[in-house]
């Protein structure tokens, strides 16, 4: 706390900062001596500021004002603390981290909430196994790279590699579902900001998702602010009952932001410049994600981190790595080809999503990995021309129709049951003698077929069950003239 001269600036019963220095947004005050970190103060125009730290005479502050503070300027400690309307209230809304509305739709009323900057996580005696699957609709995430409600899945990338349209379409797909979305804009341009909330009211996605923004012209702080305000309008809804997916776009600009301010304050600069606390700055943020006993909702986390190139190897994306359950790594190279989802399954990892998975859809998962490990190796060898063993034929044909029946189109949505049942279709003599052209011409047949059609209530009620893959193979064998049918 500050001494010495602070006491001077008591005028009368409110406690006044003198501003004694100033750098762009970062102010040095004396006074303010009962002051307490990430405190708001305020001046007489209504220019706020967080304390961020103190030195033995003076408060060390940030502005979130674009106009800079004049020396001589006086701020006083705010009789409120910074609020955020809640979470229900501000469903197709865009909201800026100090609670201000940034749309044209009119005020919200009801009950605000804290924004606490620096919460404590729930322990470990407050949470549960992750049981539930989080079902995005996208077949190759929701069967090769299934995601739990409670978990923590990195979204990593470089630019136009297709994580957008995934993403965008992970949030459409959850109407119905009771899952309420939080989308977080950091440093994002205004356009962009505008279209995305266009495609929710388009796609209906407004009502169940709300957006926490801050532009890329406003200053600093106020974009370092965006992940702990939708944070706390994340864990509000899981608190209230509800099962939430935060989106975090993207953690590498908010590093990015976060080093600017360590430098301008005179920090001394840890690896690459970031700060030495970066990695603490983001996994006490990312560790509010899981799910919870007693009656509260489950907090999903995608954090994406958009990447210079395609690499893992450096600070933010090895620290983002560490403190989430797995990644999802998208590849421009694919993006470019039109696969979608651009998502190299070789190089993405879940960690928790497979222990919520049934007995078949996981040991299916497991076979097409397998194949699909084997595949690029098997093909490479083929291309010079060296004659392949009957089987290695075999195995590539199989490979390539799996990766044709997992293609989909931005903005279709997959049932994992019906995923299920025609993936497992390559497994059984129905492929055999069909090649990936089949699957391509036929493949939204096949895939209507598996959700519809009355002949495969058993199939389903397979996948749905814990029976083994062996038994559903062998009901797809006894009812595989349904599928080729509809393929003729």
């Amino acid at each position: 706390m500050p001494n010495g001269s602070a006491a001077l600036y008591t005028g009368g019963s409110r406690e006044v900062g003198v501003v004694v220095s100033s750098s762009h947004y970062l102010m040095e005050l004396e006074g303010l001596p009962s002051v307490r970190l990430n405190s708001l103060i305020t001046d007489r125009v209504g220019r706020r500021a967080l304390v961020t730290g103190f030195s033995e005479t003076r408060v060390r502050a940030v502005l979130f004002d674009e106009t800079l503070a004049e020396r001589g300027s006086e701020f006083f400690e705010r009789d409120a603390a910074l609020s955020l309307p809640r979470a229900s209230a501000l469903m197709g809304r865009i909201v800026s981290p100090l609670g201000d509305l940034l749309d044209e739709k009119g005020a919200v009323s009801g009950e605000r909430m804290e924004l606490v900057f620096d919460p404590i996580a729930t322990g470990i005696s407050g949470r549960v196994e992750i049981t539930e699957q989080f079902l995005t609709g996208i077949a190759l995430i929701d069967l090769l790279l299934p995601l739990g409600k409670g978990q923590r899945e990195l979204i990593i990338g470089p630019t136009r590699s297709g994580k957008g349209s995934v993403l965008r379409d992970v949030i459409a797909h959850q109407r119905g579902s009771g899952v309420a979305c939080i989308y977080a804009a950091i440093g994002k341009p205004a356009a962009q900001i505008r279209r995305f909330l266009a495609f929710l009211d388009e796609t209906g996605a407004a009502a169940y998702t709300s957006i926490v923004a801050a532009r890329a012209d406003e200053p600093t702080p106020l974009v370092t602010l965006v992940p702990a305000a939708a944070l706390a309008l994340a864990e509000s809804l899981s608190r209230d009952g509800r099962d939430v997916v935060l989106i975090l776009d993207d953690i590498a600009t908010h590093a990015k932001y976060l080093r600017e301010m360590a430098l301008l304050a005179g920090s001394i600069p840890g690896r690459e410049s970031y700060p030495g606390d970066i990695f603490y700055q983001h996994a006490h943020l990312l560790e509010l994600a899981g799910r919870f006993s007693g009656e509260r909702g489950t907090m999903t986390l995608l954090p994406i981190l958009e990447s210079d190139e395609e690499s893992l190897t450096t600070l933010i994306p090895t620290n983002a790595m560490a403190a989430t359950d797995g990644h999802l790594f998208f590849s421009s190279l694919l993006y470019a080809r039109g696969s979608y989802p651009s998502i190299e399954i070789s190089r993405s990892v879940t960690r928790v999503g497979k222990q919520t998975q049934r007995a078949a859809a996981k040991e299916l998962a497991d076979r097409l990995l397998a194949l699909l490990a084997d595949f690029e190796e098997r093909e490479a060898f083929s291309r010079f021309g060296a004659e392949l063993a009957g089987e290695t034929r075999q195995a590539i044909q199989t490979a390539l129709v799996s990766l044709e029946l997992l293609r989909q189109r931005p903005g279709e949505y997959r049932d994992p049951v019906a995923t299920v049942l025609v993936l497992a279709l390559v497994f059984t003599s129905f492929f055999a003698p069909r090649g990936r052209m089949f699957a391509e011409k036929w493949r939204e047949k096949l895939f209507g077929a598996a959700l519809e059609s009355p002949a495969l209530k058993a199939a389903r009620e397979l996948v749905l069950s814990n029976r083994p893959l062996v038994a559903l193979l062998a009901e797809l064998e006894r009812v595989k003239h349904v599928f080729e049918n509809v393929c003729r």
